[in-house]
């Protein structure tokens, strides 16, 4: 037996060996080497190549499958992929129907406003002409032109309103779901998990799919509680823990910031 080729070629096996764990640890070649390799693995779907809309109703209707599957393919970059994609979409249509309820009864009340301005200020034209200091044969056309911009001013005001509550949606999203993921990472760590927060990270932006249901009449009243309960299922499979330590771990991180804006409009 020729020792030097079984050495030489036990040192390859052992570098190979060295490299392909290191490209696992990496995420970026995480993701790219796990994503050919999942669809022959257990027969599983790669989450990556699942649309929006299809992680979203995994998340809806089977979050514990989908939590139990996302355990092997946790990555920054998916999470914060899903988690802007979410706040936009939700973002983007609440605000859109908000300010559309918005100008359809600005405008109605406006257009009654009109009608009543044109009405009575026909009848009164000789005080709006005194009042306003315009000619007597200029007010008719003063208060049709008063009309017409009072339309135009709601189009403005909702425009204005469509953008900030948009701007606003999306910031609450973003902004909530990291606060919470970091509190709720350390509480885990207390509670004796050793995941790190990649996973901690993963379960709060898919757990985020619950904002999707905010825009939907009734449905939109039960979307926190439903969203709690995403979060719970989400610590629970990714990090391994009991139910009551998830539970705790969901709760606590949502009791801190409410106590700290307390304790910070007290003062």
């Amino acid at each position: 037996m020729d020792w030097h080729k079984l050495v030489t070629r036990e040192f390859s096996l052992q570098t190979s060996t060295r490299r392909i764990e290191r490209d696992f640890t990496d995420s970026d070649h995480y993701d790219s080497v796990y994503d050919i390799i999942q669809p022959f693995c257990r027969g599983h779907t790669s989450i990556n190549s699942l649309s929006w809309l299809e992680q979203t109703k995994s998340v809806l209707f089977t979050p514990r499958e989908f939590f139990e599957q996302l355990r092997e393919q946790c990555s920054y970059r998916r999470s914060v992929v899903y988690l802007a994609k979410t706040a936009l979409i939700a973002s983007l249509i609440n605000a859109f129907i908000l300010t559309l309820m918005f100008y359809l009864l600005a405008s109605a009340f406006a257009s009654i406003l009109s009608a009543f301005v044109v009405v009575f200020g026909i009848l009164l034209t000789p005080l709006i002409a005194v009042a306003a200091n315009v000619p007597p044969d200029k007010v008719p056309g003063a208060v049709a032109a008063f009309a017409k911009d009072g339309n135009m001013q709601v189009f403005i005001l909702s425009a204005k309103l469509g953008a900030f509550l948009f701007v606003g949606n999306f910031c609450t999203i973003i902004a909530s779901t990291c606060l919470l993921a970091g509190i709720a990472h350390a509480i885990t760590r207390l509670l004796g998990s050793t995941v790190g927060f990649r996973a901690t990270a993963a379960a709060y932006s898919f757990a985020s799919a619950a904002w999707a249901l905010s825009s939907i009449p009734v449905v939109n009243l039960i979307t926190p509680i439903y969203g709690v309960v995403l979060d719970i299922i989400a610590i629970r499979q990714l990090h391994a823990l009991s139910r009551a330590k998830a539970i705790a771990a969901v709760a606590i991180a949502a009791v801190i910031p409410v106590i700290a804006l307390t304790i910070l409009s007290c003062r």
